[in-house]
């Protein structure tokens, strides 16, 4: 019998989809509101097409159950059950990940796993980043934005002062906006990048 297919198993599987059900809830909202997190609702997808693409290797392999996956698994349920309490979002959603790759190993045993190795790991690009995590890694872009700016305006000759992500001219001062960081653009582009390497990698 495979081990999805006892009583156990889905037991298993449905207890962690009740755990889950609150933060993935609330990365959902985060996908429909975050400017850099639109992505988010094709990343499952993408797994999931990964997995469908690799059925056949999958279906050759017998799944056998591996406890080495309770060592990702009951870990993975700490962290999360820690970021839980401690109200850390973005832990929780890379703890879910490290528990789904932890259930892969348990139930499907290590050949699975390995196959399923990248499209688990893919699902960390899902998780929307801590805020204050996002703020200070657009400041340095920002500034850097307004620097090339700055040089460009004084090339073409126009007097300007730049302060951090301020730049002002005569009669005109602008900002450059978080939107302007480029993060949005980077985040997104590393898991296009990520999900080329594996298709090229075969």
């Amino acid at each position: 019998m495979r081990p999805l297919d006892t009583p156990l198993g889905w037991a298993v599987v449905l207890l962690l989809v009740v755990c889950f059900a609150s933060y993935l809830q609330w990365m959902w909202q985060i996908w429909m509101r975050s400017e850099y997190y639109g992505h988010g609702f094709v990343i499952p997808v993408i797994s999931g097409y990964l997995v469908y693409r690799r059925r056949g290797q999958l279906l050759q392999v017998a799944p056998e159950t591996d406890l080495r996956g309770l060592a990702l698994l009951l870990p993975g349920l700490a962290l999360f059950l820690a970021a839980v309490y401690a109200d850390v979002n973005f832990v929780q959603g890379f703890a879910m990940v490290t528990v789904i790759g932890g259930l892969v190993l348990l139930l499907w045993g290590p050949v699975r796993a390995r196959l399923l190795l990248f499209p688990v790991a893919f699902l960390t690009l899902m998780v929307p980043v801590d805020r204050l995590l996002v703020q200070q890694l657009s400041n340095p872009l920002q500034i850097y934005g307004a620097a090339v700016a700055a040089r460009i305006v004084g090339f073409i000759g126009v007097p300007v002062e730049q302060h951090g992500t301020t730049l002002a001219i005569p009669d005109y001062t602008f900002e450059v906006a978080q939107a302007c960081s480029g993060l949005k653009s980077i985040i997104a582009m590393s898991a296009l990048a990520a999900l080329f390497a594996f298709l090229v990698e075969g």
